[in-house]
């Protein structure tokens, strides 16, 4: 029990499980702009998605040991945000490394996975 009733965590698991993601594909996107993209520069956009997954890691133990609805909720938000944050990096350095004649297919199929 994390003393939270049945319409706060309806309300909350719909609202996280929604804005994390998006928000983290799209803070990740505008994150390795800033840092220079991922053409020509792999290595560190590479790093960017170290940094991020290591602080999703962090944000782990708070969402499975928490004892309060808001901390897990909270820790949630952020490990979903994190590891939505490294799809556009990830993306993007696997059409990169392609041969041009194989990134429309490539593109095309890395959504499904």
């Amino acid at each position: 029990e994390l003393g939270a009733g049945a319409k706060f965590a309806d309300v909350v698991s719909v609202v996280v499980s929604v804005v994390g993601p998006v928000f983290g594909t799209w803070a990740g996107a505008r994150y390795v702009d800033f840092i220079g993209g991922y053409k020509d520069n792999h290595a560190r956009a590479l790093e960017a998605c170290i940094l991020l997954s290591l602080m999703a890691v962090l944000a782990l133990p708070h969402m499975c040991f928490s004892q309060h609805a808001l901390l897990v909720s909270g820790a949630l938000l952020a490990v979903l945000a994190l590891v939505a944050a490294l799809t556009p990096a990830l993306a993007g350095i696997v059409l990169d490394i392609l041969p041009e004649e194989l990134r429309p297919l490539a593109s095309g199929l890395y959504g499904l996975g």
